[in-house]
């Protein structure tokens, strides 16, 4: 009888202190949800005033009405078209140059031909000319990150040392820079104009499902293999408002209506790896209006290529559990989601808005306009013998490919990706 009296008392003490610390709990819960880190570009975005160089760029423009042969030795992957786009084009706008692209070998000894460009995957000494013009540039072009080229196909690119001049990458200090996206493209795709408060309320109010993920690369690198991981952790947390696509989970719709959605999973199937944003997070999420849920490379790599505070960088949080918390909570708090949004109703910094890329920056290169190397971040140290307009003082060339594609990388890019 005493000691039922006393586990009764027991229970009326513990249970309002129980309530106590839930509460406690419960608000610094919600702090941390409302003070959750939001982007503010706090890199430093390249900018530069081209006042100056206008004028030079305009005459070096006008000048160039020599045509130029850019030729592609293989079709990536033997695509002739990718991303919708064929990869041959018989001229460009007038700001790239004057420049062919052809994938017609036949055309490699015309005195107008200065640049072959070998995608890595089907590169191989032995497949590369026989001999080789000093007058051409080779240019080794790459859109897998490193982590895919060195496991999965065990390239080590030794052998290529002192064999190319240029590197032609997604990374920003490569030297033509190809990204999958950046804010230019993100507002261009968005029809170049501003959402009103109104309709950004509207737009909001019509998304029916929390989250979706499309992927087909269920485990071709250690970083898929964990993607694969972190979101089955999401599904047994309790994320049910899930959309699963892709080959990997047998879904291949058309077309799916990603603006539909609040949440975009755009995880990279490479962890940590210098500038790797592929498309997915920029079409996917940012150009759709599903705010992206990212896992790739560093919050400060998104943030240089990215509007400011317009995705969710999952490694914030310290476990998949806390990311669902987070996510469950922008879902019923529409004023805290809509910051995700809210560079759509703003006029946005366009800090790359001269740079030129991919096969424009190349043909203005082999014309000798190298005023894009402004934009990379290494041009004070290792590009300034290079002239932003006429030929370097030195011949261009890539010493090593390994050391810089393998060697400048991050190291966890080629490592597991988390314990």
């Amino acid at each position: 009888m005493e000691f039922s009296r006393f586990k009764w008392l027991f229970l009326l003490i513990l249970l309002p202190t129980a309530v106590l610390v839930y509460m406690k709990l419960a608000v610094e819960e919600k702090w941390n949800f409302e003070n959750a880190r939001h982007s503010t570009n706090s890199v430093q975005w390249v900018s530069h005033n081209f006042s100056k160089e206008q004028d030079l760029l305009d005459e070096a423009l006008k000048n160039a009405t020599n045509k130029i042969i850019i030729i592609i030795w293989d079709a990536p992957f033997g695509r002739k078209v990718q991303f919708g786009k064929k990869i041959e084009f018989d001229s460009m706008p007038y700001e790239c140059g004057n420049c062919q692209v052809t994938l017609d070998r036949t055309k490699i000894d015309e005195t107008n031909a200065k640049a072959v460009v070998f995608h890595f995957n089907e590169l191989k000494l032995t497949r590369m000319p026989a001999t080789r013009r000093l007058d051409q540039y080779y240019v080794w072009r790459c859109m897998e990150s490193p982590i895919a080229v060195r496991e999965p196909r065990r390239m080590k690119l030794t052998e290529y040392d002192n064999v190319f001049n240029m590197t032609m990458n997604y990374r920003r200090d490569a030297d033509i820079y190809v990204p999958y996206g950046n804010v230019f493209s993100t507002w261009k795709r968005r029809g170049e104009k501003k959402l009103s408060a109104n309709e950004l309320d509207a737009f909001v109010k019509q998304k029916t499902n929390l989250s979706i993920w499309v992927v087909s690369n269920c485990g071709l690198t250690r970083g898929a293999k964990y993607r694969m991981e972190y979101v089955k952790s999401l599904i047994n947390d309790g994320l049910d408002d899930i959309v699963l696509g892709g080959d990997c989970f047998k879904n291949r719709q058309p077309k799916f209506e990603y603006s539909k959605y609040k949440f975009y999973f755009a995880l990279e199937n490479s962890w940590n790896c210098r500038d790797y944003i592929t498309e997915k997070f920029f079409y996917n999420g940012l150009i759709s209006g599903a705010v992206p849920v990212v896992i790739g490379p560093s919050r400060d790599d998104y943030e240089a290529v990215a509007p400011p505070n317009s995705f969710i960088y999952a490694k914030d949080f310290s476990t998949p559990k806390k990311l669902l918390e987070y996510l469950k909570y922008l879902d019923k708090n529409d004023t805290a989601y809509k910051e995700y949004l809210k560079w759509t109703t703003e006029d946005l910094v366009i800090p790359e808005h001269h740079r030129e890329i991919d096969y424009c920056q190349l043909c203005r290169v082999l014309h000798g306009i190298n005023i894009d190397n402004i934009f990379n971040p290494v041009y004070q140290s290792q590009l300034r013998d290079i002239p932003l307009f006429g030929l370097p003082t030195k011949p261009r060339i890539v010493p090593s490919l390994a050391k810089w594609f393998y060697g400048t990388e991050n190291s966890g890019c080629l490592k597991t990706p988390f314990p």
